[in-house]
């Protein structure tokens, strides 16, 4: 059924970020591409809610634990982190707060693999920083959270 199914996919993801926690680097990323091939299943059979979301939250949690566990392939995280960008960007209701998160992954995956373009990055999660606060300054969650991703993409310059 496609109650069955969605818990399934959830409880998939959700073990996947566990062991990435645990830094079971390798065990998460089986499960992380369970998980992706489960919402692929779905969002072929029109299953999803928005498939571009659910999609894309995949990808950058298989990203991300390719980083943290110091994967030797530098270019592959970028560009799951890309396809992630790109569907979120385009999504039915775009998730601001996500398109944000992905951005910082995307710069730090990027500062071995093009610096510049990870400097670029950088700068313009400053600006959507200093944007989100102005527009939404009466909730400062969006600020905290921009802030939280801001902290993540200035490690990465820290590596350049």
């Amino acid at each position: 059924s496609l109650d069955y199914l969605r818990v399934k996919w959830a409880v998939l993801n959700a073990l996947g970020i566990s062991l990435h926690l645990n830094t079971r680097f390798h065990e998460a990323d089986v499960v992380l591409r369970q998980s992706l091939d489960l919402i692929n299943l779905h969002a072929k059979e029109g299953l999803t809610h928005d498939a571009y979301a659910d999609l894309a939250g995949c990808l950058s949690d298989i990203a991300a634990n390719m980083l943290k566990s110091r994967h030797p392939d530098i270019v592959t995280p970028a560009n799951l982190l890309k396809r992630a960008l790109y569907m979120t960007e385009r999504a039915y209701r775009p998730n601001f707060e996500m398109i944000h998160n992905i951005r910082s992954l995307l710069a730090f995956a990027l500062v071995r693999e093009d610096p510049s373009k990870a400097a670029s990055l950088v700068e313009q999660l400053v600006r959507s920083r200093e944007f989100m606060a102005s527009v939404a300054s009466s909730d400062e969650a969006i600020a905290a959270s921009a802030g939280r991703s801001l902290c993540v993409a200035a490690d990465a310059l820290v590596e350049l």
